[in-house]
């Protein structure tokens, strides 16, 4: 995971939501809407399970899930620009 990419796909998100909403765009704005929702379970889940667990398999895939989902957030917010 790059440095701070968390708070990289939460501003990009702010953003593309500012922006899809500006432009009528309701299904990108609905689609980073359910990604930074997804974005909080994800961390939640992993920052629960690297206190209980440690790093197992588990914390392994939901940190790839987490990964995913925040370049998800950031590929759309960015592209929020363009359309």
């Amino acid at each position: 995971m790059v440095p701070f990419q968390g708070l990289i796909a939460t501003v990009l998100g702010v953003i593309g939501l500012i922006n899809n909403w500006n432009k009528g765009l309701w299904f990108f704005w609905w689609l980073v809407v359910v990604l930074m929702l997804a974005d909080m379970v994800w961390t939640k889940q992993l920052r629960d399970l690297l206190k209980t667990e440690g790093d197992t398999p588990t914390t392994r895939w939901t940190a790839i899930y987490a990964t995913i989902n925040q370049i998800a957030i950031i590929v759309v917010g960015v592209g929020s620009f363009n359309s």
